[in-house]
């Protein structure tokens, strides 16, 4: 054989039949052209390349598919900044795409949602319906004491409480009411959804201003905790303070009970990903968001006889809204920043009612009842950030919550009872539930009058 033919021959041919990352790998042929992942299944991959006189590997572009960091939702922002950054000479982002190139792939198609910061937009909803938490629990305090009246007063009747203790000149009434609630946001096509458990006490002032009238308003503080996956994702601590002022008529075929509030959350929030090397730390941001509620619930009462009543509810409107707000997250090479604009939910509804007044042989009284209810939500339908690395905001993606269903089943049950001529004390349960979540709280309150 010449030196030229010699020549043109691969000097592989023959003599190479694997490529191993190390003694324990199993390896892959060695042909030309085939891939090679320096990790199992990484993104960074590696084309071997022969020729007659040499061997060698050709790096390939770790960020070019663009649908890995993409959800059906979502679009491919996050793929689209990951690719432009690492195209980009002195990136700042170079520790991100450093330690993302040599994870497997599977690890971060399972952390996008959490790379991304989906969990701050599920935070949003959640604390929406904490929002809503504070109202219903007010709502179960004001409901609890009209009807221990019969919602009779309006008809000339004496109501129960007016057999327990006569009126004073002020008829002031000092109350107090606990909450407690365990609920969570489903997940939905790749995007985590979110545990979440609340607890608070609301402290009231109420006074009867005239026989139809009752005017008040109440303090209160809670707060929520919510959890994405348990390792992973956001878990997060919001922290609630407000107040509110409310309003119940009673008229000659039903009443009209109305309030409004404003609160201050103050969120903490710790993210992090697991999987991925150098970025598994822990991401900390801690920000605050102004909360305004307002709700009013007309009811048309019908009198069925032996202290009996049923009640349609005929409309419930209930109101949340969540301002703007940004976060900086501090901590490993995927921290990030966002801004949100305001997240609004609106639930009307409508539904019925069933309450009877017992009184036992030894004379002691009960209010109970039983609700169910239909409510729409008519406001967004899911909340989000506009997102990016804090290391380069200059690049920017979004990320969003789980689109939420508009129809609301919920159900509601308890009982009040005056312990002695000037307390009473309220249990009340609710639960709620659609295709997007469910919650099921508990509220106990006690009544005192003077």
């Amino acid at each position: 054989m010449s030196e030229a033919e010699i020549s043109k021959k691969p000097i592989i041919e023959g003599s190479f039949s694997k490529v191993q990352r190390d003694e324990t790998d199993a390896g892959i042929t060695f042909t030309d052209g085939a891939i090679f992942h320096p990790r199992d299944n990484s993104l960074l991959t590696f084309t071997l390349r022969q020729d007659a006189k040499s061997i060698y590997m050709v790096a390939n572009r770790a960020f070019d598919d663009d649908d890995l960091f993409g959800r059906p939702r979502e679009g491919s922002g996050l793929g689209n900044v990951l690719r432009v950054a690492s195209r980009k000479v002195g990136t700042p982002l170079a520790p991100l795409l450093g330690s993302l190139q040599f994870t497997n792939r599977d690890i971060v198609r399972r952390e996008v949602g959490s790379l991304r910061g989906d969990g701050h937009a599920s935070l949003r909803v959640a604390s929406g319906n904490f929002a809503h938490l504070f109202t219903s629990t007010l709502q179960a305090q004001v409901g609890a004491m009209r009807r221990l009246q019969g919602d009779s007063i309006a008809r000339g009747e004496a109501s129960v409480e007016d057999n327990v203790a006569p009126k004073t000149k002020t008829d002031m009434r000092y109350w107090t009411a606990g909450f407690g609630q365990t609920g969570k946001l489903a997940r939905q096509k790749g995007i985590d959804g979110m545990d979440q458990d609340s607890y608070g006490t609301l402290f009231g002032i109420s006074r009867q201003v005239s026989k139809n009238l009752d005017i008040g308003a109440a303090f209160g503080f809670g707060r929520m905790d919510g959890r994405e996956r348990p390792g992973s994702g956001i878990d997060s601590r919001v922290k609630a303070l407000g107040g509110s002022i409310y309003g119940d008529l009673s008229y000659r075929i039903g009443y009209v009970s109305a309030q409004a509030g404003l609160h201050r959350f103050k969120n903490r929030t710790d993210r992090s990903v697991i999987g991925i090397e150098d970025i598994e730390g822990n991401n900390r941001a801690t920000y605050s968001t102004n909360v305004s509620t307002a709700a009013i619930e007309h009811g048309i009462v019908v009198d069925l006889g032996a202290t009996a009543r049923l009640t349609a509810i005929i409309p419930t409107i209930e109101y949340a809204r969540l301002s703007g707000t940004d976060f900086a997250e501090t901590g490993s090479p995927a921290a990030l920043v966002g801004r949100s604009d305001a997240y609004k939910s609106v639930r009307l509804g409508a539904g019925l009612e069933l309450s009877k007044n017992v009184t036992t042989a030894r004379g002691q009284r009960f209010a109970p009842y039983a609700r169910i209810m239909y409510k729409n939500e008519l406001g967004d339908r899911e909340a989000g950030f506009a997102s990016g690395f804090a290391a380069d905001p200059s690049l920017a993606f979004s990320s969003h919550s789980r689109e939420l269903k508009h129809g609301i089943l919920e159900t509601a049950a308890g009982i009040s009872s005056p312990a002695d001529q000037a307390v009473t004390v309220s249990l009340d349960y609710q639960g709620q539930a659609n295709h997007s979540f469910h919650n099921h709280s508990v509220k106990i309150g006690m009544n005192v009058r003077f």
